[in-house]
C-alpha cells in the first residue's frame, strides 16, 4: 500500500512543473503588452518613411512579444527598395526597425527605378536628374551596364548621358546632357557601341563651340563614319567615312 507521504513526494515534482508553467504564462501576459510605436531608423526621405508606415500598418495591432517579426521584415523587403532591413524589441513598448536603402541609378521608363543591383522597383521622392532607361524588354543589369559604360566615355568629354533608349528596328540611341540624341544601332557593346560612341565624340571634339552648340543629332551606325545634324535647317553631313574628310573633319576607328 502506497502511503500518503510517498503520494506527496511523487507529486511535488509535477505540482512544481505546473506551478511553473502557470507562472510562465502569467509572466508572459504581464510582459507581452500592446507594441505602441513602430520607431523607424535609417537615413530615409518623408516619402520613402510613408512607405514604410504604410506597410507597417497591418502590424499596429501587435504585442512586444508575440509579435511576428520575420512577418514584419518581409513586409518592408515587399516594397522592393530596402536592402537590409532588421527589427529589434526595446521594452516595454517599442519595436525598432532599420532600413538601409539600395541606390537608385536610374528612371526605368516613366513610372519605376533601377537600383545599383540592376533590379526594376517602384520609388517615390527621387530625384528627377537620374538618367533614363527606356530599354524594355532588355534585360535591366544588361542595360544599366551599358549605360555606365556609355556614360564613363561621356563624362571624359564633359557630358553625361541623360537617356538610354531601345528599340528592336533602330538599336540603341542615347541621349546627351546638352540634348543632343546619338544613334549607335545594334551589336555588343564592346565591339560596337563604346566604339561607335567614342567615334562621335571624337568627331565632336574636332567642331567649333558654336556647331557643337547648334548640333541636333548624330547618327553613328556608320562602319567609320558619322553622320551630324549641324543645325536648324542644315543639311546632314557624313564625317570621317572611308577616310574621307568633310569640311576638313576626320574621324578613324580607335
Amino acid at each position: 500500500m502506497i502511503s500518503m507521504a510517498t503520494v506527496r513526494r511523487q507529486a511535488l515534482p509535477l505540482f512544481t512543473l505546473v506551478a511553473l508553467l502557470a507562472g510562465g504564462v502569467l509572466l508572459h501576459r504581464a510582459l507581452d503588452r500592446p507594441v505602441t510605436d513602430i520607431r523607424i531608423e535609417g537615413v530615409l526621405s518623408p516619402a520613402e518613411r510613408a512607405l514604410l508606415q504604410s506597410a507597417l500598418q497591418p502590424f499596429a495591432s501587435t504585442r512586444i512579444l508575440s509579435a511576428d517579426l520575420a512577418a514584419l521584415v518581409a513586409a518592408v523587403e515587399a516594397l522592393g527598395w530596402p536592402e537590409d532591413v532588421s527589427v529589434r524589441r526595446v521594452w516595454p513598448r517599442t519595436l525598432a526597425l532599420s532600413v538601409r536603402r539600395q541606390s537608385i541609378v536610374a528612371r526605368w521608363a516613366d513610372d519605376a527605378y533601377l537600383t545599383s543591383g540592376g533590379q526594376v522597383i517602384e520609388q517615390a521622392d527621387v530625384s528627377t536628374s537620374l538618367p533614363v532607361l527606356r530599354v524594355a524588354p532588355r534585360d535591366p543589369a544588361l542595360a544599366l551596364a551599358t549605360l555606365q559604360q556609355l556614360d564613363a566615355l561621356a563624362r571624359a568629354h564633359g557630358l553625361r548621358v541623360s537617356a538610354l533608349d531601345f528599340a528592336p528596328a533602330q538599336g540603341w540611341r542615347l541621349t546627351q546632357s546638352d540634348g543632343v540624341p546619338v544613334q549607335l544601332g545594334s551589336g555588343p557593346l564592346a565591339d560596337v557601341l563604346l566604339p561607335r560612341y567614342r567615334r562621335f565624340l571624337r568627331v565632336r571634339g574636332q567642331l567649333p563651340s558654336a556647331a557643337r552648340a547648334a548640333l541636333e543629332y548624330a547618327d553613328a551606325r556608320y562602319d567609320s563614319g558619322v553622320a551630324i545634324k549641324p543645325g536648324t535647317g542644315a543639311e546632314p553631313l557624313l564625317l570621317g567615312q572611308a577616310g574621307r574628310s568633310d569640311s576638313g573633319l576626320r574621324s578613324d576607328d580607335p
